[in-house]
């Protein structure tokens, strides 16, 4: 049986870990990356596709399940706080304890229920499961769905960043070859360069994840052909 003691070194440990769960969650639903992806403080949802689509709509809906774990962790132990700041100095106080015990240590938050699919079902069988699970448990589960997510997240916005930074790279570029004597073929070079330029662009907004690099494939050689072209031409500096 826990001694007063540590139950009051555990419940102070949940609270700092508690502390930080909710601070973690809330730095995470707010970074610009997470408020573009799930829509959330006015910031437009980007319209997803394609292998970002396919890592980002889990991620989110797994952010709600973290908030309302998070709701059942404070629940279970601000019921455990309650039973400390009640126990008796004598009777009954072992009673008390060891339901605090049972509260911390056993299975003693009932998730909510998930539906069951027919084709896993037996005839007698129910049609939701509902799990127990010990607080310790679920806080661990809880911390690496929050890793798989913050993961996703943090790919997201480092691929937006990269590919914007090259795009608007090669549109200078594209720019400032524009801007010289160019022939007819090489304009021609540049418009195609050009066309896949926006073609990227559109792809990097709604698939990061999986927007390859056509800068080293198409767009990349198109502007080294001309830029060469112009200067093989170039008069040498004698």
């Amino acid at each position: 049986m826990m001694t007063v003691r540590e139950i009051d070194e555990a419940l102070e440990r949940w609270n700092t870990r508690l502390a930080a769960a909710a601070q973690n969650l809330v730095d995470l639903q707010s970074l610009p990356a997470y408020e573009r992806l799930a829509g959330t403080n006015g910031v437009p949802r980007a319209a997803l596709t394609g292998e970002t689509a396919a890592r980002v709509e889990p991620a989110i809906k797994t952010v709600s399940l973290l908030v309302q774990y998070y709701d059942l962790l404070q629940h279970t132990i601000n019921r455990a706080e309650a039973i400390r700041r009640d126990l008796p100095a004598y009777f009954g106080a072992e009673e008390k304890q060891r339901e605090i015990e049972q509260i911390l240590r056993t299975a003693s938050i009932r998730l909510p229920p998930v539906a069951i699919p027919l084709g896993q079902r037996s005839l007698l069988s129910g049609v939701e499961n509902t799990e127990c699970i010990a607080p310790e448990q679920l806080l661990n589960s809880m911390a690496q769905a929050f890793d798989s997510v913050k993961t996703v997240v943090l790919a997201c916005d480092a691929a937006w960043e990269r590919l914007g930074r090259e795009i608007d790279g090669c549109a200078e570029q594209i720019r400032a070859l524009r801007a010289r004597d160019v022939s007819a073929r090489e304009r021609a070079e540049l418009d195609s360069a050009e066309h896949l330029l926006g073609d990227m662009r559109a792809r990097a907004e709604s698939d990061p994840l999986s927007a390859s690099s056509d800068f080293d494939g198409a767009i990349a050689p198109a502007l080294k052909r001309v830029t060469e072209a112009l200067e093989a031409r170039a008069p040498s500096a004698e």
